[in-house]
């Protein structure tokens, strides 16, 4: 029995729900000056930067693992609303 059509299927289905090199992580959004606070998907990092965090593009700003969640429920709308487009 011939697994590489199973395995390609596999292979298709998670490149196209997850991405091919797509990275990202939840981030406790903190701002020190209006003390707002909010749990944001962003699509490269999660930063700080004087005290206050926020999404970024440069690893050399990634906050620390306390400001970074394991999951949040943005990553839920943003992945979920591209399957149903699609």
């Amino acid at each position: 029995m011939d697994s590489s059509p199973t395995m390609l299927i596999f292979f298709i289905t998670i490149v196209s729900f997850f991405g091919l090199g797509e990275c990202g992580e939840c981030c406790r959004i903190r701002n020190i000056l209006t003390s707002d606070t909010d749990d944001v998907w962003c699509s490269d990092y999660c930063c700080i930067s004087l005290g206050n965090t926020y999404c970024c593009d440069s690893s050399l700003l990634q906050a620390p693992e306390e400001d970074r969640l394991p999951f949040c429920i943005n990553w839920f709308h943003v992945y979920v609303g591209y399957l149903l487009l699609y």
